[in-house]
Order: structure tokens, then C-alpha cells, then sequence
């Protein structure tokens, strides 16, 4: 092929990549995007929280929701202390640290969030063996 005719192949080529780029960019605009969260659950499923999620203890101040939360679910009044998973900072699920069956907004998609309570519950009741032993290997090998 002859040299200018090439460089013009190429630039035509050049010319149609970047058009075809603009294209896609302007139907990626034009298209309403999409949580990444709203699209596939942690199983593979559709329909997964796209909320932020927040779990925490308990506290006086968050005593209000609970009973709240409590009356949507028809529970009783819970006592103690809990761990709480708010979805878009509204309280969506509680549960009893001293054991006993969640409470869940039962107007919510809120078996997720029950399932994170009960793992973080589960975390906190597993002693921290790993700084303990961490420590007495740096005990051992520093005293040589």
C-alpha cells in the first residue's frame, strides 16, 4: 500500500473510533443509570438493598424507634441492650443481644439486614484470640 494512501486509512479509522465513542457517549447520558447494589444481592439475585447501611448498639436516643419498630412487627416491648441496622438512617431491624428473635420492619426488605445482624452479633461473641497470641510471639522473640 502506498504511504498516503495509508495515512489516510488510518485517520478515516482514527475518525471512525471517535465517532463511534461519542456515540456511546451519548447514549450512555441519555440512559439512566443504575445502583450497582440495586442490580444483583449477594446471592445473584435482583432486588438487593441500595441503601446505606449502618449497624450500631443501641442507645437511649434510639429508644423511640425501637418501640416503633416493635409495634410494625407486633412484638413486645424488647429489653437491653441490642444491635441495630438502620437502611437510609431509618431503624429496619433489631436485634437482642441477650438472645432472642429479631425485630424487623415488616414493610421492608429487611431478611438481609437480619442476616448481618446476626454475623456481626456472632463476630462480637468470638473472643480476639489472634492479639493475644500476637503478643506473646513478640514477648517470646523479644527477650533474646
Amino acid at each position: 500500500m502506498y504511504p498516503n494512501v495509508k495515512q489516510f486509512e488510518t485517520r478515516r479509522h482514527e475518525v471512525e473510533s471517535w465517532a463511534a465513542a461519542l456515540e456511546i457517549s451519548r447514549n450512555a447520558k441519555a440512559t439512566p443509570r443504575r445502583h450497582p447494589a440495586s442490580l444483583v444481592t449477594a446471592h445473584g439475585g435482583r432486588g438487593a438493598i441500595p441503601d446505606p447501611i449502618t449497624i450500631k448498639y443501641s442507645s437511649p436516643a434510639d429508644r423511640a424507634a425501637i418501640l416503633r419498630l416493635a409495634a410494625l412487627d407486633g412484638r413486645t416491648e424488647p429489653d437491653g441492650a441490642m444491635l441495630l441496622a438502620f437502611a437510609s438512617d431509618e431503624l429496619r431491624a433489631a436485634l437482642p443481644l441477650a438472645g432472642g428473635d429479631a425485630i424487623a420492619d415488616p414493610f421492608y426488605r429487611s431478611g438481609e439486614l437480619v442476616t448481618l445482624l446476626r454475623l456481626r452479633e456472632s463476630a462480637l461473641r468470638k473472643p480476639a484470640r489472634t492479639r493475644g497470641r500476637l503478643l506473646r510471639i513478640r514477648l517470646a522473640f523479644s527477650s533474646r
